[in-house]
Parts: structure tokens; C-alpha cells; sequence
């Protein structure tokens, strides 16, 4: 009888420990929008190869008036200078607030040994979606 309960209690305790054990990325994943990944990855690698068309691609049209390809030159500029190139990404989060989609990673760039943070906010509104914000924040960013 006593190794009976104590292998029920075993079997309990291997029930509630191992969906913890479970690798991070498997399980937050599964909450990532299909599109999220994509987009970003290309404006990412626009912004890398200085590729203003690409990385507007799939701009709201608020977001095309705010990130002129002027703003984008000096932008591109600044993040190369401050954190060098994309590197990879992995992703961190995803909150989603009615027609309202934000998706964060958590990226790598060349020259800058702590993530840098990548946040884009996509507008859904049926089939039509849209980059309604996208920023970057890193310690490096920060820095005079």
C-alpha cells in the first residue's frame, strides 16, 4: 500500500512540474500572429540594406506620412551608428487590444551585447493589415 501512494504522489508531482519545464519560445509562439514574423523580418533587413520601399511596404497610411524616406535615411543612420546591423530575432510578446495587434522581439544587432527590443503595433481590420508604429530601445540607444 505505501508504495502505492508514493507512486501516485510521484505521478502527481511529475503531472504539475513538467509543463513548466517546457522551452520559453515553444510556448510563447503560439500567440504570434502568422504576418508578424514576416513584416518584421522585412523591415529589419530594409533597414539593414537601406531599402526605404521595402521597409515601408506595409505602412498605414499615418505611418507612411510620419517616416518620409528622409526620416528614414536618418533613422537607418543613427541605429547603424549607435547598434550596427540586425543581426537575428527571436520572439518575446504579443498583446492584442481589439484592431489593435503589438508584437515584440527581442533582436540582436551587431555592435550592441544586449537585446534591443523591437516593437510594432499592426492595425487588423479584416484582411488589411497595417504597421500603425515600429520602434527599436536598447541601452545603447540611450547613451549621448
Amino acid at each position: 500500500m505505501y508504495k502505492i501512494v508514493l507512486t501516485i504522489i510521484a505521478v502527481v508531482l511529475l503531472i504539475a512540474v513538467l509543463p513548466g519545464c517546457s522551452h520559453p519560445e515553444e510556448t510563447a509562439t503560439t500567440g504570434a500572429p502568422a504576418y508578424a514574423a514576416a513584416i518584421t523580418e522585412t523591415m529589419l533587413q530594409a533597414l539593414n540594406d537601406g531599402d526605404y520601399q521595402s521597409y515601408r511596404l506595409a505602412f498605414s497610411e499615418e505611418m507612411s506620412n510620419r517616416m518620409s524616406e528622409k526620416v528614414f535615411t536618418d533613422y537607418r543612420s543613427f541605429i547603424q551608428g549607435k547598434i550596427g546591423s540586425y543581426k537575428s530575432k527571436k520572439f518575446s510578446d504579443v498583446k492584442v487590444d481589439g484592431e489593435k495587434t503589438t508584437v515584440t522581439y527581442k533582436v540582436k544587432f551587431s555592435q550592441e551585447p544586449a537585446d534591443v527590443t523591437v516593437t510594432i503595433i499592426f492595425q487588423v481590420a479584416g484582411d488589411n493589415i497595417a504597421v500603425s508604429d515600429f520602434w527599436l530601445n536598447s541601452p545603447k540607444l540611450w547613451e549621448d
